[in-house]
């Protein structure tokens, strides 16, 4: 039965595991070990879209059936959605994201390096949707929605520094304006 299986495996994926390429091992390492994160992927994603869609929609189609006229669903940990039982009756769409942690990895270390080289020079906000992405793929979703929607708290003494050069500025400009009219009126009272 394994050896069935793992035949079907290796069809689906047009991929042999390390060791079996020609009955010779693979002498590079690197690419064996992507060829094997490449076929967990794709059988990963084979069990998804065959056996867990499938077994999602049916329970739903049971809840349509078998819920009180309102159910309240908890769509995020702080996001709750009332429904009626009416609203399951139709096609549900069901999107399952499937990964490895090859795949996460990579993608993480893409934006670490974006981050390294432009990091300096970016605007906070993209700066910090980059940072809870990253968070997001090393599976840790807390430390993303806290990244994400960090605002950072302005520093009181900067801020009545930015007050007072703000006031000086304008005081400033006041007396030059004042010494613009009294220089004006001056002028003007010579010429007649």
């Amino acid at each position: 039965m394994f050896t069935l299986m793992d035949n079907e495996a290796q069809s689906m994926t047009g991929v042999r595991p390390f060791g079996q390429a020609g009955g010779a091992l693979h002498s590079d390492n690197r690419g064996a070990l992507d060829a094997t994160a490449t076929r967990r992927l794709n059988m990963v994603r084979n069990v998804a879209e065959n056996l867990v869609k499938p077994l999602l929609r049916k329970w739903m189609s049971y809840n349509g059936e078998f819920l009180d006229e309102e159910q309240v669903v908890r769509i995020t940990n702080d996001q709750f959605v009332e429904i009626r039982r009416d609203d399951l009756e139709g096609n549900i769409d069901i999107d399952i994201e499937v990964s490895t942690a090859e795949d996460n990895t990579a993608k993480a270390q893409e934006l670490g390096f974006l981050m390294q080289t432009m990091g300096q020079s970016m605007d906070t906000g993209m700066r910090n949707l980059i940072m809870s992405e990253i968070a997001r793929l090393h599976k840790m979703p807390d430390l993303a929605k806290q990244i994400k929607e960090y605002q950072p708290q302005p520093d009181p003494y900067v801020e009545q520094m930015k007050q007072l050069e703000m006031a000086k500025l304008q005081a400033e400009i006041g007396e030059r304006q004042s010494r613009a009219q009294e220089n004006g009126g001056r002028y003007g009272s010579e010429e007649c």
